[in-house]
């Protein structure tokens, strides 16, 4: 009875080195791929994560880290990466300005988004009509100028033969 209690026991060790083994041999690949951040340089050329091990990000340019959020991902058990919070998020380019006799149509100031300019009637648009958050030097910016609404000047009354203007 005792040989068999000891022989499970030692089964019982086995299996357990064995899972342990099994879940390091597994392992992950390459890091996620993801928009806003990408892989610190550390760990660009590294091709296998063992499990539990963790890859660091750095915001791309046009996004600011969140201070509330760690920016890891982390190997799990079975060979897929944690999911990515959003820990980067897009920087703002603040308000685009707004033409004189005019109007910006704005649905978002942060990085990537476009505004458009429209003018009030009878002003003809002279410039771009629309303005692009962008990547300015170091910083995010708007693209461009604000455009002017420019009046559309009235043409002269046409030459009626044999009569006049009135008013």
């Amino acid at each position: 009875m005792r040989r068999a209690w000891l022989l499970l026991r030692l089964l019982g060790g086995l299996a357990a080195l064995l899972a342990a083994a099994a879940r390091a041999a597994v392992g992950c690949g390459v890091p996620t791929r993801l928009s806003f951040a990408e892989l610190r340089n550390e760990y660009k050329n590294q091709n296998n994560f063992s499990v539990e091990e963790t890859a660091k990000y750095t915001c791309r340019s046009g996004y600011r880290r969140d201070p509330q959020l760690q920016p890891v991902i982390t190997c799990l058990e079975n060979g897929s990466w944690s999911k990515a919070l959003e820990f980067c998020k897009k920087k703002s380019c603040g308000h685009p300005g707004e033409p004189e006799n005019g109007r910006v149509i704005v649905t978002d100031i942060h990085f990537g988004s476009t505004v458009n300019f429209t003018c009030e009637e009878g002003h003809r648009l002279i410039g771009q009509p629309y303005r692009r958050c962008e990547i300015s030097s170091t910083r995010v910016a708007w693209s461009g100028d604000v455009p002017i609404c420019e009046r559309i000047p009235c043409l002269p009354p046409p030459d009626i033969p044999n009569g006049r203007h009135t008013g």
